[in-house]
């Protein structure tokens, strides 16, 4: 594992450097929550945490790209010409149409907003691997209280469910870890 900093140096003004510093916590569970491996496939879906997906990234080396995944193009700006990253401009429906298969999915809370949010969760699941994660993230602004209702969904499915969160400044930001398959939620 790598060091567990998001770098000052990306970020131009103090104040953004205080920012990134805050987001240390939320790094540190992400972090351990995924338990990246080097030849893990790990796809991102929203961008609520730029600064978190980076250091990602950074934190762990590995083999394949982060797969970063929004509907609006001008949210994944800040990740275009990243080496360690990937964008895909799309609807997180229309991208669980094409048939890969990862070992880690990290999702925004702001895609199980709308009624048909378990339509995307259980086709992301179809898309884990056994022994796979899907960490769901509340966003920088909350806009669903749906998070329990998630893992009751999610454990009745048959699946490990661990609820876990960190403070990020004077905020606590909810996570939800489902492991699939022989992964047991750490």
């Amino acid at each position: 594992m790598g060091h567990l900093a998001v770098r000052p140096e990306a970020f131009s003004s103090s104040r953004s450097v205080r920012s990134a510093e805050r987001l240390e916590p939320l790094l540190e569970r992400l972090d351990a929550l995924l338990d990246l491996q080097p030849d893990d496939l790990l796809v991102q879906l929203g961008t609520a945490w730029p600064r978190c997906t980076l250091a990602l990234a950074d934190l762990v080396p590995l083999r394949y790209q982060i797969l970063v995944v929004d509907p609006a193009p001008e949210r994944l700006e800040p990740f275009v010409g990243t080496a360690k990253l990937r964008v895909a401009a799309m609807d997180a429906l229309d991208f669980c149409a094409f048939p890969m298969q990862y070992d880690r999915i990290l999702l925004e809370d702001t895609f199980l907003a709308g009624d048909g949010w378990w339509e995307l969760v259980s086709q992301l699941l179809d898309r884990l691997n056994d022994g796979g994660r899907l960490l769901i993230v509340e966003s920088e602004v909350p806009v669903t209280a749906r998070m329990e209702q998630v893992a009751r969904a999610l454990e009745r499915d048959g699946l490990e469910v661990k609820r876990d969160g960190a403070n990020v400044g004077k905020r606590h930001v909810d996570l939800v870890l489902a492991s699939k398959g022989d992964a047991p939620a750490p």
